[in-house]
């Protein structure tokens, strides 16, 4: 999930005030007009006296932030990697089932395996790929492969109607988990991650 703030942007000398997204690869302004700045097109970002600049080829965007204004230049600069978005950190177990159509964003240094291949093993982080709102049932199953500590990520499609956020989210609550995050995972997909309430550890 991004970071969002309300402000004052001005386009072309006029202004306009409404909601300001900033997501892991674009930036989008809503208020009577929509704009959306992906950062592959930015060719200049400064940040100045709370004030967020923001040149691409074809317009001058300034989101006046205050403080943000810094802090997303940043961001926008320095972006996280999908890894560190997922708190994957060297020396974890990780576990993965049905992610064939996501072996792009493994990054290097980390083994996996599949929880469903061994029996008993207990994972630091397991990854639960779902294509639609009747495989959500599987997370009854997954959870059972968690350290006490352990993460599960559902990553699902976004913005279909075979699955939606809320249904993932009551599916895990159902079963007693908490959810506690929500990551940008690929154009295509989103990763909501679960965790086991302290007082069931």
């Amino acid at each position: 999930m991004g970071q969002e703030a309300y402000c004052r942007v001005i386009i072309k000398e006029e202004t306009d005030e409404g909601k300001a997204l900033l997501e892991t690869d674009f930036l989008t302004f809503r208020g009577s007009k929509k704009i959306k700045l992906l950062f592959s097109e930015m060719t200049s970002v400064e940040a100045e006296s709370g004030s967020l600049h923001i040149t691409t080829s074809n317009q001058n965007v300034v989101f006046e932030l205050g403080e943000c204004a810094s802090k997303w230049k940043n961001k926008i600069l320095n972006p996280s990697s999908l890894p560190d978005k997922l708190g994957l950190k060297a020396g974890m177990t990780v576990g993965l089932i049905d992610m064939e159509l996501h072996f792009n964003w493994l990054p290097e240094g980390f083994e996996y395996s599949n929880p469903n291949e061994n029996e008993g093993e207990k994972y630091d982080c397991v990854f639960l790929g779902i294509e639609d709102r009747y495989q959500l049932l599987r997370i009854v199953q997954t959870e059972k492969k968690l350290k006490p500590k352990g993460a599960l990520w559902v990553v699902y499609p976004k913005g279909l109607q075979c699955i939606r956020e809320i249904e993932v989210i009551e599916a895990g609550r159902d079963i007693g988990l908490k959810d506690v995050k929500v990551v940008r995972f690929s154009t295509t997909h989103t990763a909501l991650k679960f965790v086991i309430p302290v007082d069931r550890r």
